[in-house]
C-alpha cells in the first residue's frame, strides 16, 4: 500500500516522549519541590511571582514535549540540515501544559487513568500532526493541517478557560492570554501562508484579543462565557486574516465567519 511508504514518526521515539511527559504528570502528585519566589518592581508596584511544584513540573512537561517534537521533525526523511524547526514545537508544548493542567485537577481513581489515556492520545495526535504538516510535500499535509487547526483552537479554549477559572490577577492574565494567542495564531498563519511574513498580523490579533480580555476580566460573567467569547474572537480574526492573505479570495471564509459569529452569539446567550 502507498500509505505504508509515507513518512511517520518512529514508534519508539514517540512512545518514549509520551512516557516521559506522563511520568512528569505523575510526579506532580508524588514530590514537593521548594517554591521559587521572584520579586521585581514594575510601574511603582512590587510584583511577586511564586512557582510551586505544579507550575515547575508543567513547565518541564512543556519543555520536554517541545524538545521531543523538534527531535521527531529532525528525523523526518524530508528534513534538511539547518532547517528551522522552532515553530513545530509551539502547539505540542502548549498542549502538554494544558493537558497537564487538566490532569492534575482530576481526583484519584479510575477517572484519573482515563484522563491520562485521553491526554496521551491528544498529545500524540498533535505531535504526529506537526510531524506531517511541517513538510508540505507530504500528501497528507493539507488534511492533517485542517485537523491541527481544530485541535489548536480546542487547546486555546481550554487554556483560556483555565486562566479564567484560576482567577489570575489581570497584570499576569492579560499578557499570558496575549502571548499564547500570538504563538498559536502565528503558527496557524504560518501553516496557511508559509512564504508570507505573518507575525505582524498575529501580533495585531493577539493585541486585540488581549484588549477584549482586559474588559472581560472586570465584567461579571462566568469563566466559560469569557473563554468561549475570546476563543470565538480568535477564530473569527484568524479566518478573516486568512481571507486577507489569500491570493485567490473566496467568500467561503466570510460565510463561515458569519456562521461562527451567529453560533457564538446563540451559545453565549444560552449558557450559564
Amino acid at each position: 500500500m502507498v500509505s505504508s511508504r509515507l513518512p511517520k514518526p518512529e514508534f519508539g521515539q514517540i512512545s518514549a516522549l509520551t512516557a516521559l511527559v506522563l511520568l512528569t504528570y505523575g510526579l506532580i502528585r508524588m514530590i514537593v519541590l521548594p517554591a521559587i519566589d521572584i520579586e521585581f518592581p514594575l510601574f511603582g508596584l512590587l510584583i511577586q511571582i511564586e512557582f510551586k511544584t505544579q507550575s515547575i513540573m508543567l513547565l518541564l512537561a512543556g519543555a520536554l514535549t517541545a524538545s521531543g517534537a523538534d527531535w521527531l521533525v529532525r528525523h523526518h526523511p524530508y528534513y534538511k540540515p539547518g532547517q528551522s524547526t522552532f515553530e513545530t514545537s509551539i502547539l505540542p508544548a502548549l498542549a502538554a501544559i494544558a493537558i497537564g493542567g487538566i490532569i492534575i485537577r482530576v481526583p484519584e481513581g479510575a477517572q484519573l487513568w482515563i484522563a491520562h489515556v485521553i491526554g496521551a492520545l491528544v498529545l500524540v495526535l498533535i505531535v504526529w500532526a506537526e510531524f506531517i504538516v511541517s513538510f508540505p510535500r507530504d500528501p497528507r499535509a493539507r488534511f492533517v493541517g485542517i485537523a491541527l487547526n481544530g485541535l489548536a483552537f480546542l487547546l486555546m479554549t481550554s487554556v483560556l478557560l483555565a486562566i479564567a477559572e484560576i482567577g489570575i490577577r489581570a497584570i499576569f492574565a492579560i499578557p499570558l492570554i496575549g502571548g499564547v494567542s500570538f504563538a498559536v495564531i502565528w503558527r496557524l498563519l504560518r501553516l496557511a501562508s508559509p512564504r508570507k511574513r505573518v507575525w505582524p498580523w498575529a501580533l495585531l490579533i493577539s493585541v486585540a484579543v488581549a484588549q477584549i480580555a482586559t474588559g472581560l476580566h472586570y465584567w461579571p460573567i462566568s469563566p466559560l462565557r469569557t473563554s468561549l467569547l475570546l476563543a470565538f474572537t480568535l477564530y473569527s480574526s484568524y479566518t478573516l486574516m486568512l481571507h486577507h492573505l489569500a491570493e485567490k479570495r473566496s467568500n467561503t471564509l466570510l460565510f463561515e465567519n458569519l456562521f461562527i459569529g451567529g453560533l457564538s452569539i446563540f451559545i453565549l446567550a444560552n449558557i450559564g
